[in-house]
């Protein structure tokens, strides 16, 4: 028989005070380490196209559950 491998998503922060900058440094150092992380993202936009994107959320024309969002 295989070995089986399993993957787990878990919750580090929510919107009450975490600290997004100390989580994003994080993110970021692992997805250099950890190629396969950027598939999770449907969807990428740089940061001057989030009001574009929540209309075409709103409206259906787009449907992922992962937005990336560029700041560079």
């Amino acid at each position: 028989m295989g070995v089986v491998q399993r993957k787990e998503l878990q919750i580090i922060g929510s919107s009450d005070g975490y600290d997004y900058q100390k989580h994003a440094d994080w993110f970021f150092n692992q997805i250099e380490r950890t190629p396969w992380i950027e598939e999770i993202f449907q969807y990428e936009i740089h940061y001057t196209a989030l009001e574009k994107c929540f209309e075409e959320l709103s409206e259906g024309i787009i449907t992922p559950l992962k937005v990336f969002v560029s700041y560079e």
